[in-house]
């Protein structure tokens, strides 16, 4: 009884899927003028991103105190 190490059907699947882009109906201008639009705007999104956190800065609860150096100092007095 020989072993199948694949299924069939998933081998047709892959051999559509490494088709050219030309095969596939997919022109080459498209597929490049669409990644030139598209990889600007992902790398401002990015920037935006990262200056978003950057500017954000350090989120506090409303209940910490604000000034929790001088409760500090008071409690190394007393010992």
């Amino acid at each position: 009884m020989p072993i199948r190490v694949c299924i069939p059907r998933l081998v047709r699947m892959m051999a559509i899927q490494q088709m050219a882009p030309r095969i596939m109906d997919f022109p080459l201008d498209l597929t490049i003028a669409t990644r030139l639009v598209l990889s600007p705007i992902a790398l401002m999104a990015m920037i935006m991103r990262n200056l978003e956190s950057c500017l954000r800065g350090v989120k506090k609860l409303l209940d910490t105190p604000r000034e929790v150096s001088r409760v500090v100092r008071r409690d190394a007095r007393i010992k």
